[in-house]
Protein backbone atom coordinates (compact mmCIF):
# COMPACT_ATOMS: atom_id res chain seq x y z
CA UNK A 1 0.00 0.00 0.00
CA UNK A 2 1.49 3.55 -0.79
CA UNK A 3 0.22 6.69 0.68
CA UNK A 4 -0.80 5.14 4.01
CA UNK A 5 -2.73 7.85 6.89
CA UNK A 6 -3.64 6.28 10.11
CA UNK A 7 -6.73 8.13 12.28
CA UNK A 8 -6.52 7.45 16.06
CA UNK A 9 -9.84 8.15 17.81
CA UNK A 10 -8.56 9.39 21.55
CA UNK A 11 -11.63 12.28 22.24
CA UNK A 12 -13.57 9.44 24.24
CA UNK A 13 -14.17 10.38 27.76
CA UNK A 14 -13.71 6.49 29.29
CA UNK A 15 -16.47 7.10 31.69
CA UNK A 16 -16.57 3.21 32.29
CA UNK A 17 -13.45 3.00 34.02
CA UNK A 18 -14.32 5.07 36.97
CA UNK A 19 -11.93 7.80 37.16
CA UNK A 20 -11.38 11.16 35.89
CA UNK A 21 -8.99 11.05 34.10
CA UNK A 22 -9.16 10.14 30.66
CA UNK A 23 -8.38 5.99 29.84
CA UNK A 24 -5.83 7.37 26.80
CA UNK A 25 -3.49 9.05 29.61
CA UNK A 26 -4.05 5.94 32.35
CA UNK A 27 -0.67 4.44 32.81
CA UNK A 28 -0.11 0.99 31.12
CA UNK A 29 3.39 -0.77 32.05
CA UNK A 30 4.14 2.90 33.46
CA UNK A 31 3.99 4.48 29.94
CA UNK A 32 0.23 6.23 28.61
CA UNK A 33 -1.80 3.73 27.10
CA UNK A 34 -2.25 6.39 23.91
CA UNK A 35 1.97 6.00 23.59
CA UNK A 36 1.59 2.31 23.51
CA UNK A 37 -0.76 2.82 20.63
CA UNK A 38 1.09 5.28 18.75
CA UNK A 39 4.88 3.51 18.84
CA UNK A 40 3.47 0.46 16.55
CA UNK A 41 2.46 3.30 13.60
CA UNK A 42 5.64 4.91 14.15
CA UNK A 43 7.63 1.74 13.70
CA UNK A 44 5.74 0.81 11.17
CA UNK A 45 7.15 1.57 7.53
CA UNK A 46 4.18 1.31 5.30
CA UNK A 47 2.67 4.08 7.23
CA UNK A 48 3.15 7.94 6.43
CA UNK A 49 1.44 9.91 8.73
CA UNK A 50 -0.74 10.11 11.32
CA UNK A 51 -3.17 12.09 13.28
CA UNK A 52 -4.61 11.75 16.68
CA UNK A 53 -8.11 13.11 17.59
CA UNK A 54 -9.14 14.78 20.57
CA UNK A 55 -11.14 16.06 23.05
CA UNK A 56 -10.44 19.63 23.05
CA UNK A 57 -9.37 19.99 26.53
CA UNK A 58 -6.85 16.89 25.88
CA UNK A 59 -4.93 18.57 22.83
CA UNK A 60 -2.15 20.05 24.27
CA UNK A 61 -1.22 17.01 26.79
CA UNK A 62 -1.40 15.03 23.17
CA UNK A 63 1.00 17.17 21.99
CA UNK A 64 3.36 16.66 24.90
CA UNK A 65 3.06 13.24 24.58
CA UNK A 66 4.03 13.65 21.02
CA UNK A 67 6.65 15.30 22.02
CA UNK A 68 8.18 13.41 24.67
CA UNK A 69 7.70 10.19 22.98
CA UNK A 70 9.33 11.46 19.85
CA UNK A 71 6.16 10.87 17.57
CA UNK A 72 7.77 12.04 14.61
CA UNK A 73 4.99 10.86 12.07
CA UNK A 74 2.15 13.00 14.17
CA UNK A 75 1.14 15.85 11.46
CA UNK A 76 -2.41 16.89 13.42
CA UNK A 77 -4.04 16.80 16.37
CA UNK A 78 -7.31 17.91 15.62
CA UNK A 79 -10.56 17.85 17.76
CA UNK A 80 -13.29 15.49 17.80
CA UNK A 81 -16.88 15.31 18.61
CA UNK A 82 -19.04 13.68 21.11
CA UNK A 83 -19.37 10.59 18.71
CA UNK A 84 -16.70 8.51 17.18
CA UNK A 85 -17.83 9.14 13.48
CA UNK A 86 -17.08 12.66 14.36
CA UNK A 87 -14.09 12.50 15.89
CA UNK A 88 -13.04 10.17 12.30
CA UNK A 89 -14.29 12.71 10.32
CA UNK A 90 -12.61 15.20 11.72
CA UNK A 91 -8.82 12.84 11.19
CA UNK A 92 -10.08 12.52 7.58
CA UNK A 93 -10.20 16.34 7.04
CA UNK A 94 -6.96 16.88 8.55
CA UNK A 95 -4.67 13.99 6.89
CA UNK A 96 -2.55 15.29 3.85
CA UNK A 97 -4.12 15.15 0.68
CA UNK A 98 -1.94 12.76 -0.50
CA UNK A 99 -2.96 10.12 1.68
CA UNK A 100 -4.99 7.61 -0.61
CA UNK A 101 -5.55 4.73 1.84
CA UNK A 102 -6.57 5.34 5.65
CA UNK A 103 -6.52 2.81 8.62
CA UNK A 104 -8.21 4.07 11.35
CA UNK A 105 -7.20 2.69 15.26
CA UNK A 106 -8.84 2.75 18.71
CA UNK A 107 -6.55 5.04 20.98
CA UNK A 108 -6.98 2.92 23.95
CA UNK A 109 -6.48 -0.17 21.64
CA UNK A 110 -2.17 -0.74 22.84
CA UNK A 111 -1.52 -4.35 22.45
CA UNK A 112 -1.46 -4.20 18.60
CA UNK A 113 1.94 -5.59 17.37
CA UNK A 114 3.70 -4.63 14.87
CA UNK A 115 3.32 -8.52 13.34
CA UNK A 116 -0.31 -8.28 13.45
CA UNK A 117 -0.13 -4.80 12.01
CA UNK A 118 2.21 -5.80 8.68
CA UNK A 119 0.02 -9.01 8.79
CA UNK A 120 -3.49 -7.52 8.09
CA UNK A 121 -2.09 -4.59 5.52
CA UNK A 122 -0.49 -7.22 3.79
CA UNK A 123 -3.62 -9.27 3.46
CA UNK A 124 -5.89 -5.92 2.97
CA UNK A 125 -3.93 -5.00 -0.18
CA UNK A 126 -6.19 -4.66 -2.78
CA UNK A 127 -9.47 -4.37 -0.91
CA UNK A 128 -11.87 -0.81 -0.54
CA UNK A 129 -12.21 -2.11 2.99
CA UNK A 130 -10.97 -4.39 5.24
CA UNK A 131 -11.82 -5.14 9.27
CA UNK A 132 -9.90 -7.28 11.63
CA UNK A 133 -12.11 -9.57 13.76
CA UNK A 134 -11.96 -12.74 15.86
CA UNK A 135 -14.72 -15.10 16.18
CA UNK A 136 -16.72 -14.80 19.04
CA UNK A 137 -16.41 -17.53 21.90
CA UNK A 138 -19.61 -17.50 23.37
CA UNK A 139 -22.77 -17.86 22.57
CA UNK A 140 -24.67 -15.00 21.05
CA UNK A 141 -28.57 -14.35 21.91
CA UNK A 142 -30.69 -11.88 20.89
CA UNK A 143 -32.40 -10.24 23.33
CA UNK A 144 -35.77 -8.19 23.90
CA UNK A 145 -36.04 -5.39 26.46
CA UNK A 146 -37.89 -7.02 28.68
CA UNK A 147 -35.48 -9.97 29.04
CA UNK A 148 -36.54 -12.66 26.85
CA UNK A 149 -35.00 -14.38 24.90
CA UNK A 150 -36.08 -13.95 20.50
CA UNK A 151 -33.70 -16.00 18.73
CA UNK A 152 -29.79 -17.95 18.83
CA UNK A 153 -27.75 -16.41 16.90
CA UNK A 154 -25.75 -18.90 14.67
CA UNK A 155 -22.04 -18.76 16.53
CA UNK A 156 -20.38 -20.01 12.70
CA UNK A 157 -21.26 -16.97 11.37
CA UNK A 158 -20.35 -14.29 14.18
CA UNK A 159 -17.23 -12.10 14.80
CA UNK A 160 -16.18 -9.30 17.08
CA UNK A 161 -14.79 -6.58 15.09
CA UNK A 162 -11.88 -5.11 16.35
CA UNK A 163 -9.44 -2.20 15.07
CA UNK A 164 -7.05 -1.54 13.11
CA UNK A 165 -9.48 -0.93 9.90
CA UNK A 166 -8.67 0.45 6.29
CA UNK A 167 -10.61 1.70 3.63
CA UNK A 168 -9.89 3.76 0.46
CA UNK A 169 -9.95 7.48 1.77
CA UNK A 170 -12.18 8.44 -0.73
CA UNK A 171 -14.81 5.92 0.00
CA UNK A 172 -14.51 6.27 3.63
CA UNK A 173 -15.07 10.36 3.26
CA UNK A 174 -18.27 9.58 1.05
CA UNK A 175 -19.54 7.03 3.85
CA UNK A 176 -19.19 9.28 6.93
CA UNK A 177 -20.49 12.68 4.88
CA UNK A 178 -23.50 10.43 3.47
CA UNK A 179 -23.85 9.02 6.91
CA UNK A 180 -24.13 12.30 8.76
CA UNK A 181 -26.41 13.58 6.51
CA UNK A 182 -28.80 10.44 6.51
CA UNK A 183 -28.41 11.26 10.44
CA UNK A 184 -27.12 7.23 10.05
CA UNK A 185 -24.51 5.82 13.58
CA UNK A 186 -22.61 2.99 13.49
CA UNK A 187 -20.12 2.00 16.16
CA UNK A 188 -17.36 1.25 13.29
CA UNK A 189 -15.77 2.35 10.39
CA UNK A 190 -16.42 -0.23 8.64
CA UNK A 191 -20.51 -0.39 9.24
CA UNK A 192 -20.52 2.44 7.21
CA UNK A 193 -19.15 0.97 4.31
CA UNK A 194 -21.49 -1.74 4.59
CA UNK A 195 -24.38 0.49 4.89
CA UNK A 196 -23.09 2.27 1.92
CA UNK A 197 -23.03 -1.13 0.18
CA UNK A 198 -19.43 -1.50 -0.31
CA UNK A 199 -17.86 -5.11 0.31
CA UNK A 200 -15.89 -5.17 3.49
CA UNK A 201 -13.44 -8.00 3.81
CA UNK A 202 -12.93 -9.57 7.17
CA UNK A 203 -9.41 -10.37 7.99
CA UNK A 204 -7.92 -12.58 11.29
CA UNK A 205 -7.30 -10.41 14.27
CA UNK A 206 -5.95 -11.26 17.88
CA UNK A 207 -7.67 -12.50 21.31
CA UNK A 208 -4.87 -9.93 22.38
CA UNK A 209 -5.66 -6.68 20.85
CA UNK A 210 -8.06 -5.79 23.58
CA UNK A 211 -9.55 -2.07 23.91
CA UNK A 212 -9.18 -0.42 27.34
CA UNK A 213 -12.63 0.22 28.72
CA UNK A 214 -12.53 -0.91 32.37
CA UNK A 215 -10.43 -1.15 34.85
CA UNK A 216 -10.20 -5.16 34.34
CA UNK A 217 -9.25 -4.50 30.88
CA UNK A 218 -6.17 -2.24 32.14
CA UNK A 219 -5.27 -5.71 34.23
CA UNK A 220 -5.39 -7.40 31.74
CA UNK A 221 -3.22 -5.37 29.61
CA UNK A 222 -0.36 -5.20 31.74
CA UNK A 223 -0.71 -9.58 31.98
CA UNK A 224 -0.31 -9.91 28.51
CA UNK A 225 2.51 -7.29 28.08
CA UNK A 226 4.43 -9.21 31.33
CA UNK A 227 3.72 -12.44 29.11
CA UNK A 228 4.79 -11.29 25.99
CA UNK A 229 8.12 -10.18 26.86
CA UNK A 230 8.89 -13.19 29.53
CA UNK A 231 8.47 -15.16 26.08
CA UNK A 232 10.16 -13.22 24.18
CA UNK A 233 13.11 -13.70 26.97
CA UNK A 234 12.59 -17.07 27.02
CA UNK A 235 13.09 -17.08 22.72
CA UNK A 236 16.25 -15.38 23.02
CA UNK A 237 18.10 -17.32 26.00
CA UNK A 238 17.96 -15.73 28.56
CA UNK A 239 18.76 -17.32 31.92
CA UNK A 240 18.15 -17.15 35.66
CA UNK A 241 21.99 -15.58 36.65
CA UNK A 242 22.65 -14.53 33.13
CA UNK A 243 23.74 -10.69 32.15
CA UNK A 244 21.21 -9.42 29.88
CA UNK A 245 21.69 -7.22 27.04
CA UNK A 246 20.98 -4.05 27.85
CA UNK A 247 18.19 -4.41 25.07
CA UNK A 248 16.76 -6.84 26.47
CA UNK A 249 14.27 -6.89 29.78
CA UNK A 250 13.81 -10.05 31.46
CA UNK A 251 10.59 -10.36 33.96
CA UNK A 252 10.05 -13.94 34.09
CA UNK A 253 9.12 -14.68 37.21
CA UNK A 254 7.66 -11.06 38.21
CA UNK A 255 4.15 -9.84 38.75
CA UNK A 256 3.45 -6.26 36.87
CA UNK A 257 3.85 -4.38 40.13
CA UNK A 258 7.35 -5.55 40.70
CA UNK A 259 6.96 -7.86 42.99
CA UNK A 260 9.72 -11.02 42.62
CA UNK A 261 12.30 -8.41 42.11
CA UNK A 262 15.32 -7.85 43.90
CA UNK A 263 14.30 -6.61 47.63
CA UNK A 264 15.89 -3.07 46.63
CA UNK A 265 14.14 -2.77 43.58
CA UNK A 266 10.88 -3.35 45.32
CA UNK A 267 7.94 -1.16 45.48
CA UNK A 268 4.62 -0.93 47.19
CA UNK A 269 3.91 -0.18 50.94
CA UNK A 270 7.08 -1.03 51.94
CA UNK A 271 8.87 1.32 49.43
CA UNK A 272 11.43 3.48 50.63
CA UNK A 273 10.75 7.48 49.72
CA UNK A 274 12.95 8.30 46.60
CA UNK A 275 14.68 11.29 46.34
CA UNK A 276 13.50 13.60 43.34
CA UNK A 277 16.78 13.30 41.48
CA UNK A 278 16.91 9.48 41.45
CA UNK A 279 13.46 9.32 40.51
CA UNK A 280 13.59 11.93 37.42
CA UNK A 281 16.47 9.72 36.35
CA UNK A 282 14.37 6.62 36.89
CA UNK A 283 11.53 8.24 34.34
CA UNK A 284 14.17 9.03 32.15
CA UNK A 285 15.26 5.65 31.87
CA UNK A 286 11.91 4.14 32.14
CA UNK A 287 10.81 6.38 28.69
CA UNK A 288 14.39 5.50 27.28
CA UNK A 289 12.97 1.98 27.11
CA UNK A 290 9.98 2.57 25.93
CA UNK A 291 11.69 4.84 22.87
CA UNK A 292 14.02 1.61 22.24
CA UNK A 293 12.22 -1.38 22.38
CA UNK A 294 10.02 -3.22 20.12
CA UNK A 295 6.02 -2.32 20.07
CA UNK A 296 4.16 -4.83 22.40
CA UNK A 297 6.54 -5.24 25.03
CA UNK A 298 7.53 -3.93 28.26
CA UNK A 299 11.02 -3.20 30.27
CA UNK A 300 11.38 -3.61 33.47
CA UNK A 301 11.94 -0.18 34.62
CA UNK A 302 8.25 -0.20 33.83
CA UNK A 303 6.95 -2.99 35.86
CA UNK A 304 9.38 -0.53 38.97
CA UNK A 305 6.74 2.51 37.90
CA UNK A 306 3.08 0.63 38.60
CA UNK A 307 2.82 -0.64 41.87
CA UNK A 308 -0.64 -1.87 42.34
CA UNK A 309 -0.63 0.79 45.88
CA UNK A 310 1.25 3.10 47.90
CA UNK A 311 1.02 4.43 50.97
CA UNK A 312 2.36 7.89 52.52
CA UNK A 313 2.41 9.81 55.62
CA UNK A 314 1.65 12.76 56.77
CA UNK A 315 2.29 15.45 59.63
CA UNK A 316 1.64 18.97 60.39
CA UNK A 317 1.73 21.40 63.08
CA UNK A 318 0.00 25.09 63.30
CA UNK A 319 0.07 27.61 66.20
CA UNK A 320 -2.63 28.45 67.90
CA UNK A 321 -3.36 32.55 67.73
CA UNK A 322 -5.53 35.59 68.42
CA UNK A 323 -7.84 36.91 65.61
CA UNK A 324 -7.73 33.39 63.87
CA UNK A 325 -10.33 31.43 62.54
CA UNK A 326 -10.21 28.05 63.99
CA UNK A 327 -10.82 25.75 60.85
CA UNK A 328 -10.26 21.77 60.44
CA UNK A 329 -11.05 19.74 58.02
CA UNK A 330 -12.70 22.38 55.39
CA UNK A 331 -15.22 23.10 59.27
CA UNK A 332 -15.06 26.43 60.96
CA UNK A 333 -14.79 25.23 64.61
CA UNK A 334 -16.19 28.14 67.31
CA UNK A 335 -13.40 28.36 69.20
CA UNK A 336 -11.65 31.85 70.82
CA UNK A 337 -8.32 31.18 68.81
CA UNK A 338 -7.40 29.81 65.63
CA UNK A 339 -4.34 28.60 63.89
CA UNK A 340 -1.39 30.68 61.95
CA UNK A 341 -0.56 30.14 58.53
CA UNK A 342 -0.34 31.48 55.30
CA UNK A 343 -3.72 29.45 54.25
CA UNK A 344 -6.26 28.74 56.16
CA UNK A 345 -3.60 26.93 58.34
CA UNK A 346 -6.09 24.10 58.07
CA UNK A 347 -3.60 21.84 59.92
CA UNK A 348 -5.61 18.51 59.22
CA UNK A 349 -5.67 18.85 55.38
CA UNK A 350 -2.11 20.22 55.62
CA UNK A 351 -0.99 16.59 56.59
CA UNK A 352 -3.15 14.68 54.19
CA UNK A 353 -2.00 16.61 51.25
CA UNK A 354 1.26 15.83 52.58
CA UNK A 355 0.98 12.03 52.68
CA UNK A 356 -0.77 12.37 49.50
CA UNK A 357 2.55 13.98 47.83
CA UNK A 358 4.41 11.04 49.84
CA UNK A 359 2.68 8.34 48.58
CA UNK A 360 3.88 9.45 44.66
CA UNK A 361 7.09 10.98 46.28
CA UNK A 362 6.18 14.43 44.81
CA UNK A 363 7.73 16.30 47.49
CA UNK A 364 5.49 18.88 50.32
CA UNK A 365 3.39 21.33 50.35
CA UNK A 366 5.76 24.04 50.17
CA UNK A 367 6.99 22.78 46.55
CA UNK A 368 3.38 23.15 45.28
CA UNK A 369 2.17 25.70 47.34
CA UNK A 370 4.69 27.70 48.82
CA UNK A 371 4.09 30.11 51.25
CA UNK A 372 5.72 33.50 49.07
CA UNK A 373 3.12 33.01 46.81
CA UNK A 374 0.06 36.08 47.45
CA UNK A 375 -2.54 33.59 45.24
CA UNK A 376 -2.19 30.74 48.16
CA UNK A 377 -2.44 33.79 51.06
CA UNK A 378 -6.04 33.09 53.12
CA UNK A 379 -7.30 30.18 51.10
CA UNK A 380 -9.09 27.60 51.77
CA UNK A 381 -6.81 24.28 52.37
CA UNK A 382 -10.16 22.16 50.45
CA UNK A 383 -9.15 24.15 47.49
CA UNK A 384 -5.46 23.09 47.54
CA UNK A 385 -6.44 19.46 48.65
CA UNK A 386 -8.32 19.26 45.14
CA UNK A 387 -5.44 20.28 43.11
CA UNK A 388 -3.57 17.75 44.85
CA UNK A 389 -6.36 14.88 44.22
CA UNK A 390 -6.26 16.04 40.48
CA UNK A 391 -2.00 15.42 40.30
CA UNK A 392 -2.94 11.65 42.03
CA UNK A 393 -5.50 10.91 39.11
CA UNK A 394 -3.06 12.03 36.87
CA UNK A 395 -1.14 9.46 37.68
CA UNK A 396 -3.41 6.65 37.07
CA UNK A 397 -4.11 6.57 41.39
CA UNK A 398 -6.76 6.94 43.62
CA UNK A 399 -7.54 6.90 47.72
CA UNK A 400 -7.89 3.70 48.55
CA UNK A 401 -8.37 5.32 52.34
CA UNK A 402 -7.10 7.47 54.67
CA UNK A 403 -7.03 7.58 58.08
CA UNK A 404 -6.08 10.71 59.70
CA UNK A 405 -5.94 12.05 63.64
CA UNK A 406 -5.91 15.79 64.96
CA UNK A 407 -4.05 16.20 68.50
CA UNK A 408 -5.46 18.78 70.20
CA UNK A 409 -6.20 19.87 74.10
CA UNK A 410 -8.86 21.91 73.47
CA UNK A 411 -11.82 22.41 71.88
CA UNK A 412 -13.70 19.03 72.05
CA UNK A 413 -13.82 18.26 67.94
CA UNK A 414 -15.93 15.10 68.19
CA UNK A 415 -19.04 17.23 67.28
CA UNK A 416 -17.33 18.36 64.01
CA UNK A 417 -16.03 15.16 62.76
CA UNK A 418 -18.77 13.90 60.44
CA UNK A 419 -18.87 17.51 58.87
CA UNK A 420 -14.98 17.19 58.29
CA UNK A 421 -15.28 13.83 56.57
CA UNK A 422 -17.99 14.94 54.23
CA UNK A 423 -15.68 17.69 53.36
CA UNK A 424 -12.88 15.87 52.84
CA UNK A 425 -14.45 12.71 50.89
CA UNK A 426 -16.25 14.94 48.68
CA UNK A 427 -13.00 16.94 47.79
CA UNK A 428 -10.94 13.71 47.41
CA UNK A 429 -13.87 12.15 45.08
CA UNK A 430 -14.64 8.72 47.28
CA UNK A 431 -17.15 7.79 49.66
CA UNK A 432 -16.86 8.63 53.41
CA UNK A 433 -16.12 5.03 54.49
CA UNK A 434 -12.92 5.83 52.64
CA UNK A 435 -12.45 8.82 54.97
CA UNK A 436 -11.26 8.24 58.88
CA UNK A 437 -11.05 11.27 61.41
CA UNK A 438 -10.34 11.31 64.92
CA UNK A 439 -9.18 13.48 67.25
CA UNK A 440 -7.38 13.24 71.28
CA UNK A 441 -5.41 15.07 73.17
CA UNK A 442 -2.01 14.64 75.25
CA UNK A 443 -3.52 14.82 78.77
CA UNK A 444 -1.95 18.41 78.50
CA UNK A 445 1.35 17.27 77.90
CA UNK A 446 3.68 19.09 75.04
CA UNK A 447 2.84 22.65 73.31
CA UNK A 448 -1.05 20.69 72.25
CA UNK A 449 -1.35 19.92 75.77
CA UNK A 450 -0.25 23.39 76.81
CA UNK A 451 -2.86 24.97 74.50
CA UNK A 452 0.35 26.34 71.81
CA UNK A 453 -0.50 24.76 68.63
CA UNK A 454 -2.75 21.92 66.98
CA UNK A 455 -0.97 19.03 65.14
CA UNK A 456 -2.24 16.46 62.56
CA UNK A 457 -0.97 13.08 61.39
CA UNK A 458 -2.36 11.21 58.22
CA UNK A 459 -1.52 8.16 56.65
CA UNK A 460 -3.02 7.37 53.46
CA UNK A 461 -3.24 4.46 50.73
CA UNK A 462 -3.30 5.40 47.00
CA UNK A 463 -4.33 2.12 44.68
CA UNK A 464 -4.27 2.28 41.11
CA UNK A 465 -7.63 2.27 39.05
CA UNK A 466 -7.95 -1.75 38.06
CA UNK A 467 -7.79 -2.03 42.19
CA UNK A 468 -9.51 0.72 43.68
CA UNK A 469 -12.72 1.82 41.30
CA UNK A 470 -15.78 3.06 42.94
CA UNK A 471 -18.95 1.05 41.12
CA UNK A 472 -19.73 3.11 37.95
CA UNK A 473 -23.06 2.54 35.35
CA UNK A 474 -22.38 5.09 33.37
CA UNK A 475 -21.95 4.22 29.50
CA UNK A 476 -19.47 6.13 27.00
CA UNK A 477 -20.80 8.04 24.25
Amino acid sequence: MDSVGVIIPAAGQGTRMGVGVHKQFLPLAGIPVLAHTLKVFQEAEGIKEIVVVGAGEDIAQIWELVRRFRFSKVSGIPVGGRQRQESVLAGLKALSETIRTVVVHDGARPLLTLTELNRFLGKAAGSVAAIMAVRVKDTIKRVDGAGWVLETLPRSELCSVQTPQVFERQLLREAHLKARAAGFAATDDGALLEWLGQPVRVLPGSFENIKITTPEDLFLAERILERRRAETAAASGAAAGEEEDPGVHRTAGTSPSGYGQDPAARVGPCAQQVAPAEEKNRMIRQESDFLTEPAGKRSENYEARTPPFRVGVGYDVHALADGRSLVLGGVKVPYARGLLGHSDADVLVHAIMDALLGALALGDLGVHFPDTEEEYRGISSLVLLERVTGLIKERGYRVGNLDSIVVAQKPKLAPYIPAMRENIARTLAVAQDRVSVKATTTECLGFAGREEGIAAQAVVTLVTVAEGREPNSGEES
